[in-house]
């Protein structure tokens, strides 16, 4: 029977899966074709680790199809039998946070063996970098990228152009860059696992793997994210790009200061309502690139300054000599008039080494302390 039924259904062939159940309990198996299967409880085929299938019954409702009729086999005939269906192949693996290759041999949707691979090379470590990146889960996603300031700044700068420009300024959101991951993100960690000696395979930001005999050591913390990034800037606006969305704005007192826009892509600009807010009632939304300097280096400074061709205006988090927020605002005009004479009377007791002028419009902006007027 075994040979009858193994020869004219070869998918059905199946392999037991783990040691033969306890008394009582029933044997479940995996069959060529990838149905799992069981058999009664206290069937005598249990003791077999293969069986040839000749009849199941599909419709038992209790998860594995209920096996009917079977014989026992022996793995060589299964091997013959069902020849068809014997594949070698190689795959990589994530295990602990590491990379690493296995060549498996299977028969149909059954593994027979499985062996170490070779290190995976560059382009096999780019392959599984993105398939991670593209994962659903703990440990997976975009997040699994080390991203610093300069990566998390250029996102979201890009992220704002995208929001008031529209194309051909990239999409940054989590699924667009997962989608378009083989543009910008396969390239550079196929580059930098190249570097690594050909081969190896990351770990999580800060943990690294062997890249083979002899060879230098892969880390996926060695990766910027920032420059692969860059794979997407269209040209030949990508030239623009300091122009619509800079890195720095420079202030009435010539400092050069730097813009956070982190907020446009995952969070609040700022909290509002600070001590001598003032503005629109949207100056504490989220969403907003925003400019944190002192007091004393924005006097004489009456047009909120306004990015990407003038579409956005900045949010200012206005601070302290001590570097503390004191006012939160998009309109200069309205905190100088409204807001700064409440911050000027808290403040000039508390800092009195700083200037803390009644008319602001017409003091210098200044970077270091002033005298008391």
């Amino acid at each position: 029977m075994a040979l009858v039924a193994g020869t004219a259904q070869p998918q059905w062939i199946a392999r037991r899966r783990g040691p033969a159940p306890q008394a009582g309990k029933e044997a479940h198996y995996a069959s060529v074709a990838g149905t799992g299967l069981r058999l009664p409880a206290g069937s005598a085929l249990a003791e077999s680790e293969w069986l040839a299938v000749a009849g199941v019954d599909l419709t038992s409702g209790r998860g594995d199809a209920l096996i009917r009729a079977a014989a026992p086999l022996d793995e060589q005939t299964t091997l013959e039998l069902a020849g068809a269906w014997l594949a070698e192949e190689q795959r990589t693996v994530w295990e602990g946070g590491r990379l690493r290759t296995e060549r498996l041999r299977r028969l149909g949707a059954i593994t027979l063996t499985t062996t170490p691979g070779p290190p995976p090379g560059p382009a096999q470590v780019a392959d599984a970098v993105v398939a991670r990146v593209r994962a659903d889960g703990t440990d997976a996603g975009l997040a699994v990228l080390p991203w610093d300031e300069e990566a998390l700044g250029l996102r979201a700068r890009l992220a704002l152009l995208h929001e008031h420009l529209g194309e051909p300024w990239p999409d940054m959101s989590d699924a667009a860059l997962a989608e378009r991951a083989e543009e910008w993100l396969a390239p550079a960690v196929a580059s930098l696992a190249g570097q690594a000696g050909g081969s190896g395979g990351p770990g999580r930001p800060g943990e690294s793997a062997s890249s083979g005999s002899g060879g230098r050591r892969f880390s996926l913390e060695r990766l910027d994210v920032a420059q692969a990034l860059r794979a997407l800037l269209p040209w030949p606006q990508a030239a623009r790009l300091d122009e619509l969305a800079p890195e720095r704005l420079e202030v009435p007192s010539g400092s050069q200061v730097r813009v956070d826009y982190t907020a446009v892509v995952g969070g609040a600009a700022g909290a509002a309502g600070s001590v001598g807010s003032a503005g629109s009632a949207e100056a504490g939304r989220a969403g907003r690139p925003v400019l944190a300097v002192r007091v004393q280096e924005c006097f004489g400074w009456a047009a909120t300054p306004r990015i990407v061709e003038g579409r956005v205006t900045v949010l200012l988090h206005l601070l302290s000599p001590a570097r503390r927020p004191v006012a939160v605002t998009d309109d200069l005009a309205s905190f100088w008039e409204q807001g700064y004479p409440q911050v000027r009377a808290e403040m000039r007791g508390r800092y009195p080494k700083h200037a803390w002028p009644q008319d602001p419009w017409n003091a210098p902006a200044t970077r270091g302390t002033g005298r008391r007027r």
